[in-house]
């Protein structure tokens, strides 16, 4: 995807002049460039389906630091430095995303340096992807940094764009799938206790014949026993 789509939301990330942004032609896909100094600067976008995604932007000398977050984990120690301008740079890749979930990516500045994004790919079965002619690669490295106000992986207040969620993604769904196993399992066990109760107690004991027969007897010799003898 383009810079320019409406799925990217920007905060203090402009767009620019390409003529501004570099000397060489073309420097950027599409002539359009997303660029900022500021360090509150950030790039939030989500890609669904993939399994994998790459950044690309303008490596110059007035780049600097940035970071990318990923489902809350965020990725440090990476630059956009480089001693000669070199447009249609790969400056962040991640392989082995879950193509069955919906993935929330932002791309921060970390300095008041020079941060670009020119486009974005994303993936599906982990296929290689060839930088144009005289981009970079920048191996991502995991900081351990988590996104959103509770500071946990997996467990964050709030998403990326800062709406607040009690849990996201897979997560809440498997919870909600174990609560409904539990209530399922519950209410079965219920109904067939109250059914063995319910049989203990209402049920008679039957008189089997020989029980029956016995009984007569019994009472047909008492009969005789205290029936008045005649003389």
């Amino acid at each position: 995807m383009d810079d320019t789509a409406p799925s990217i939301y920007y905060i203090d990330f402009p767009a620019v002049e390409i003529s501004k942004a570099c000397s060489t032609t073309p420097c950027a896909y599409g002539n359009t460039l997303h660029q900022t100094a500021s360090s509150s600067a950030s790039a939030a976008f989500q890609v669904t389906g993939s399994s994998a995604v790459y950044i690309y932007g303008i490596r110059s000398p007035a780049a600097g630091p940035f970071t990318v977050t990923i489902d809350g984990t965020t990725y440090g120690q990476l630059t956009g430095y480089c001693e000669t301008s070199i447009p249609h740079s790969l400056l962040f890749e991640k392989t082995g995303l879950d193509p069955t979930q919906k993935h929330q990516i932002v791309m921060r500045n970390a300095g008041p340096s020079l941060l670009s994004l020119d486009f974005v790919i994303a993936t599906a079965g982990g296929a290689a992807i060839i930088p144009p002619p005289g981009g970079q690669q920048i191996s991502p490295v995991p900081t351990g940094s988590t996104a959103g106000s509770s500071g946990s992986t997996g467990s964050s207040s709030t998403d990326i764009f800062g709406i607040p969620t009690s849990m996201g993604g897979a997560a809440a769904e498997e919870e909600k799938g174990d609560n409904n196993t539990g209530a399922i399992i519950g209410g079965v066990a219920g109904v067939i206790l109250f059914l063995v109760i319910a049989y203990m107690v209402f049920r008679k004991p039957k008189k089997s014949k020989a029980d029956k027969e016995s009984s007569s007897s019994t009472k047909t010799a008492d009969a005789q026993t205290t029936a008045p003898t005649k003389t």
